[in-house]
């Protein structure tokens, strides 16, 4: 019964995730004819936007764990509780990173990013920076969605909202249908609808099939304590999440000061990995709603089926889809750019973008394994060892030995993004074989 609602729980958020990534790609295909500029602005603000949202989803991954255990456990009113308190949440955190995002790049030559398109990145980041409110409060209709097993209307939603982005893309970038062509800042423009188009859609079906949450500014002692609880279990999978990002995003803020062609090819090769990255994502999300509930269960022999099935089938997945990124790796960056520059540089950073797609596939699926048994303190901890002490340092170190061991110096850093990606993959293995073998820990968990 649970395996059977793993399998649609998986399946549904790999078609969400994919989604929202295709949201990304298409973006940039969109502005791809404007130049390697625009390739550069979309992806360095992008790249910076992501550091608020993976903060704001972290903190509410949480609901991934509280929610399907409170059904699992019968207690539905406690699952009700958990989702209205966590849908307010998401809204003031929503609304707190987009005034601190965009208040952040407006001091964006501070970071290096050139000046010839400084102004851009200001423009197109504070367009992005009203979709917060709408990105964060859609992943908590998301959650609540699939503890209702109405998965479906994620994926359905998804499409939909994708070619909605298309429509707006052609609509606000190229002129389509009499609209003026705004270029770059047409692209934030018509990621900001597709957000608030997708918010709109869930809220819809949520009523339909549950009374919806009520929005208020202020919160009884009661409400105050559910914060406390969401935050203090979400915080830890929240700074997990942001030593990884903080690692790619560093690496970001780097491939800014670099030539504008491996700027581009950074970003290209960024968006073809963050696609492949969506599988694996969507089984650890299906991992930690799943295996939750079966602890509310108290049914240790399922719990243990669902974490392994989930290791073996992203170990799978990460082997076949590195190959295919090697294999077909002109064709991809063929769909984001006609430079020959940027191409040049690009293929290489596939082939490591196909390295470490083994790391990555497995310190995010045990995240979510561990975040579904109610352990999540472990993995900031793993994931600031692993990125802030081997891979960034080895990163930056390797880059000052071009030209001698590397031609380019963004190859450098993804040789170091690599290493920290299977150096936390690792140590979240060793602490996932300590847990499934006591059974206790289990039971106890965080």
């Amino acid at each position: 019964m649970i395996v059977n609602s793993y399998a649609q729980t998986a399946l549904h958020t790999f078609f969400e995730l994919l989604a929202l990534s295709l949201m990304q790609a298409v973006d940039v295909a969109f502005v791809r004819d404007l130049g390697k500029d625009a390739t550069a602005i979309v992806g360095i603000s992008t790249a910076y936007f992501a550091w608020f949202l993976i903060l704001g989803l972290g903190l509410t991954s949480a609901l991934e764990f509280l929610i399907p255990k409170a059904r699992g456990e019968g207690r539905a009113d406690d699952a009700r509780s958990f989702y209205e308190t966590g849908y307010r949440l998401s809204i003031f955190i929503g609304l707190l990173s987009g005034v601190l995002f965009s208040g952040l790049m407006f001091f964006s030559n501070e970071f290096g990013i050139p000046s010839e398109i400084a102004s851009d990145v200001k423009w197109f980041s504070t367009i992005l920076a009203c979709s917060y409110p709408f990105a964060f409060s859609s992943n908590v209709l998301r959650v609540k969605l699939q503890a209702l097993g109405r998965a479906q209307i994620i994926t359905q939603g998804m499409i939909a909202a994708n070619l909605l982005n298309i429509l707006f893309n052609g609509m606000f970038v190229l002129g389509w249908l009499g609209f003026p062509a705004l270029g770059i800042l047409g692209s934030a423009t018509a990621t900001l609808l597709s957000r608030i188009s997708l918010n709109s859609y869930y809220q819809f079906k949520l009523k339909q099939l549950t009374p919806a949450p009520t929005f208020k500014w202020t919160a009884d002692h009661a409400e105050i304590l559910l914060f406390k609880r969401i935050l203090k279990l979400g915080l830890p999978s929240s700074l997990h999440f942001l030593f990884e990002m903080g690692a790619f995003i560093i690496v970001g803020m780097m491939a800014a000061r670099l030539p504008t062609e491996q700027s581009a090819a950074h970003t290209i090769a960024l968006s073809v990995a963050s696609m492949v990255f969506m599988v694996p994502l969507g089984i650890s999300s299906a991992a930690a709603v799943t295996i939750s509930r079966a602890l509310g269960e108290q049914n240790q022999n399922e719990m243990r089926k669902l974490a392994w099935l989930s290791i073996r089938i992203g170990l799978m997945y990460a082997l076949c889809s590195g190959l295919i990124i090697i294999v077909f790796r002109d064709f991809f960056l063929s769909l984001f750019t006609t430079d020959p520059s940027a191409i040049a540089v690009g293929r290489t950073l596939l082939f490591w973008a196909a390295v470490f797609q083994l790391g990555d596939a497995m310190q995010v699926i045990l995240a979510g394994v561990l975040r579904g048994m109610g352990y999540t303190r472990i993995q900031p901890i793993v994931n600031g060892i692993g990125h802030a002490l081997i891979g960034l340092p080895l990163a930056f170190t390797l880059a000052n030995q071009t030209p001698l061991l590397f031609t380019l110096k963004i190859e450098a850093y993804w040789i170091g993004l690599s290493s920290g990606l299977f150096a936390v993959a690792l140590g979240l293995g060793f602490y996932f074989q300590k847990v499934i073998r006591k059974p206790s820990l289990i039971l106890r968990s965080e």
